[in-house]
């Protein structure tokens, strides 16, 4: 996206504390290089407040004063793991089962919109007879962890129950409640679990893990589950609670002043070496939002993500290290090249820790234009000239934010609305591009273009002149060969080859 950027890469453990301090060495390396910097994290989590108020999405929002800092929406558009509900006095009770597997472990977080409790039952219920057979109550903060476990955890704090012995073995719920003070005092359950199923009393999977929140009208409450093999679902019965998406924006995606980037698939099918692929998945349609491409509402009324790139099918280089790491194949990969002595390899990935870093490389790309360019100012320009591909219609208007980025575009915005005696790069010279029999000139802050395309003995064979600052001119009907296409009045001559 800007391949003539000075790429600054941090490696480490992806926990909060090396996450903050990759971003304060690179706004330091900036700093002290006298370059505008925009920094690319894709990584993050759906457990948090998600409203910008934890301490590292505070962090980055302090930073973005020396950086542009873009963040993935996440990958968790396509889960059943987050429910978000506002609720009324006829409805203040979220019931949602943890999993259908036989051997479970994750976290849920439970955050109020407010600081008002809620009660939290962590229950057993038996699907057989349709009842809860075992609850466990949790209201209001407190500074000790509740531990709910089969009898062989046998520390004297934990609580025991027959029930939960017969329907688990080595199982656990570890749930904790607090007032966060870094969240406005926001009211949070935490409840992190293992459950394998008996083998003996409930071979047959009729014991199951669930929890219950019952609380308080016009109380938003925003549930998210972490884990690999449970979702949150229903189980189809009456009166439960399926998981969905509607609240899958990623954490870190919620500090202020960032821009948190979605994902819309561009590419369905690729070639691999020997081979074409292809999603096997319908969801996959080009112009389409990703399946997987988180986004949300948080409870300040902010609809995220901002904006959306490709993120299916995306080619990119692979690390010769995961190559080898993976022992991955040819046909693993989708091209491959050697030089100075070192085989380089290509491949497919998906997901928001690709379109995020597209997002950032065309930032980057804009800062060329003009090193000066704010947070604030790029949401404009996403704002004004980002669009919805045609095809994505009958896509949730929310996923996709202000649209796909426009790279070209939002760069003619920029330079448009600065005058070219205000950039001081080299990037006030006119833009040319191509397009379908054709190319069209924008000229930064020009009242007329008139174009040229000339062959190589300097013979003028087409030309075109437009009112405002972009001219188009057809090829369609010239000879393969060189030419050269010029603007009068700016110095501007470039080289062109038709086939």
């Amino acid at each position: 996206m800007a391949p003539d950027a000075d790429i600054v890469a941090c490696a480490g453990e992806l926990d909060d504390a090396n996450v903050t301090a990759a971003v304060d060495r690179i706004t330091s390396y900036a700093a002290q290089t006298g370059q505008p910097a925009v920094i690319n994290l894709s990584l993050g989590s759906i457990l948090g407040p998600r409203d910008g108020s934890d301490a590292c999405s505070q962090f980055l929002t302090g930073k973005t004063s020396d950086a542009i800092i873009v963040i993935s929406a996440g990958n968790d558009g396509a889960g059943h793991n987050t429910i978000s509900r506002t609720l009324t006095s006829g409805d203040n009770v979220i019931r949602t089962f943890i999993g259908r597997s036989d051997e479970i472990s994750g976290t849920v977080d439970i955050w109020a919109s407010d600081n008002r409790t809620f009660r939290l039952k962590a229950v057993v219920y038996d699907l057989t007879s349709g009842q809860i057979c075992d609850s466990h109550v949790i209201e209001g903060p407190s500074d000790d962890i509740y531990y709910l476990t089969t009898s062989n955890y046998t520390v004297s704090s934990y609580h025991h129950s027959e029930v939960f012995d017969k329907a688990f073995a080595n199982s656990f719920f570890m749930i904790s409640s607090s007032a966060n003070q870094n969240t406005n005092r926001r009211y949070n359950c935490t409840v992190s679990y293992q459950f394998t199923f008996n083998a003996e009393s409930n071979s047959k999977g009729n014991l199951v893990p669930a929890i219950i929140i019952e609380g308080i009208d016009g109380q938003r409450i925003d549930i998210a589950n972490t884990s690999e093999k449970a979702s949150l679902t229903s189980r189809g019965i009456e009166g439960w609670t399926d998981g969905g998406s509607d609240m899958s924006i990623n954490n870190l995606a919620t500090a202020k002043n960032i821009i948190a980037v979605g994902a819309y698939t561009s590419r369905k099918q690729w070639a691999n070496f020997g081979t074409v692929l292809a999603y096997n998945n319908p969801a996959y349609q080009e112009g389409h939002i990703c399946p997987f491409s988180s986004h949300g509402t948080t409870v300040e009324g902010i609809s995220l993500p901002h904006v959306c790139a490709p993120g299916a099918a995306i080619v990119s280089s692979y690390s010769s290290f995961y190559v080898k790491n993976r022992a991955l194949k040819k046909s693993d990969l989708c091209a491959s090249y050697t030089w100075n002595g070192r085989e380089h390899q290509w491949g497919v990935k998906q997901g928001t820790s690709m379109s995020a870093p597209i997002v950032a490389g065309i930032v980057a790309m804009w800062l060329e234009a003009d090193p000066n360019l704010t947070p604030a100012y790029i949401h404009d320009v996403i704002a004004a000239t980002s669009t919805r591909p045609a095809a994505s219609d009958g896509d949730n208007d929310m996923t996709w934010g202000a649209g796909a980025i426009d790279a070209l575009a939002g760069l003619k915005f920029i330079l448009a609305e600065n005058s070219v005696a205000d950039i001081k790069t080299d990037s006030d010279r006119p833009i040319l591009t191509s397009h379908d029999d054709g190319y069209e000139l924008f000229v930064p802050g020009a009242q007329n273009v008139h174009i040229n395309i000339t062959d190589m003995n300097g013979r003028v064979l087409r030309s075109s002149s437009a009112v405002g600052d972009t001219a188009c001119i057809s090829t369609a009907g010239l000879c393969h060969g060189i030419y050269i296409i010029s603007a009068d009045s700016t110095g501007f001559a470039q080289r062109i080859a038709i086939r």
